[in-house]
């Protein structure tokens, strides 16, 4: 008899718009997951994605809302457990704790989730500091030592578009020597229409290289190796001194950015942010681009990958971000830590009821 496949108890924590995705579209029984509880300090949208969830779960349809505006196509079944913090009611009924928050509350949380022996599934980027950064990753390597994975949500490692750009201008070779490359990040407007938000609008946790360039500079590490990247060189461009805060008087984000990246073998990647709509027009640029003395290939719209030329041919269309099949890496790091053939029933370290 082939053994029942386990399920990976999630509480999901951040019911904004990227945890709304993932709670409704990427946790289920596609990925052998189950969303057990939400968590967010606004209790009505805790209160609205937990509905949602068991609404989901008793079988009804995920309605397209508009981007990462998903919703329930009806009511039915009963919510989900939901808190406005992470409680330890909540930690107990999970395995795992996906973290889609602000950056500046990365650290308490992955903290607390892993403090309580519970794997962590955490958005870039992965912190708002330098210091919280280290913490958590001198957290996640000791936890991984009492068999605990901690993993970052980056589609960029199960894009297509990113693996085929790998194997063309570095594996194979297709492009000849490499000569050079190109980011360009360009926005109508900062922040987007759908992420009208004030962190992403302030400079202590938004801004467009932090909330964007993050994808693409992991994905210039997919691309030429991690520690590729010798040297940055980049002018960041404010709003004028006096220029009104935004939400609780953060500070804005950057509006403009310009230089370079040189790799370990020489190789220059330029970088342009721009968010006044002057490149982008109406509709936001997304490019990484490579030349070489035989051709060059450029990804755009962060999926899709085309030859620049005469021929100017579609290599990979655009398709999905690789977020799906991020959990289900996650689901697959959690069973290979996992020393029983029974069906996985939340017994990690820290979870003794």
């Amino acid at each position: 008899m082939t053994p029942k496949k386990a399920v990976v108890r999630i509480a999901v924590v951040g019911a904004g718009s990227i945890g709304r995705e993932f709670a409704l579209r990427h946790f289920g029984p596609q990925t052998h997951t189950v969303v057990t509880s939400v968590v967010d300090a606004n209790s009505s949208a805790a209160e609205r994605l937990a509905i949602d969830i068991g609404s989901v779960a008793a079988g009804a349809a995920v309605a397209d809302g508009g981007r990462y505006r998903e919703t329930a196509s009806d009511r039915r079944g009963s919510p989900v457990d939901y808190d406005v913090s992470l409680t330890d009611s909540i930690l107990r009924g999970c395995d795992a704790v996906y973290v889609g928050t602000t950056p500046g509350s990365h650290r308490d949380l992955v903290l607390r989730a892993l403090a309580h022996g519970k794997h962590v599934l955490l958005e870039k980027p992965l912190a708002s500091t330098g210091e919280d950064a280290d913490a958590l990753v001198d957290a996640a390597e000791a936890a991984a030592r009492r068999g605990l994975h901690t993993q970052m949500n980056i589609g960029m490692r199960y894009n297509a578009a990113i693996s085929e750009l790998r194997r063309v201008a570095v594996e194979a070779r297709e492009l000849g020597g490499l000569r050079s490359g190109w980011l360009g990040l360009h926005f109508a407007r900062w922040p987007r229409e759908w992420q009208q938000v004030g962190w992403c609008a302030g400079r202590e946790e938004g801004g467009p290289l932090r909330e964007v360039g993050t994808h693409f500079f992991f994905a210039i590490h997919e691309v030429f190796g991690h520690g590729c990247v010798r040297r940055v060189r980049v002018t960041v461009g404010y709003p004028p001194a006096g220029a009104a805060a935004v939400d609780d008087g953060m500070r804005p984000a950057e509006e403009t950015a310009s230089g370079t990246l040189e790799l370990e073998d020489g190789m220059r990647i330029a970088l342009e942010v721009t968010t006044d709509g002057s490149v982008s027009g109406k509709e936001d640029v997304y490019e990484l681009g490579v030349t070489g003395d035989d051709g060059a290939v450029v990804c755009d719209r962060f999926t899709a990958l085309r030859s620049l030329g005469d021929d100017g041919k579609t290599l990979v269309p655009s398709g999905t971000y690789g977020r799906t099949e991020c959990v289900d890496a996650f689901v697959e790091a959690i069973m290979s830590k996992q020393n029983t053939n029974e069906e996985y029933g939340g017994a990690v370290a820290g979870d003794r009821a």
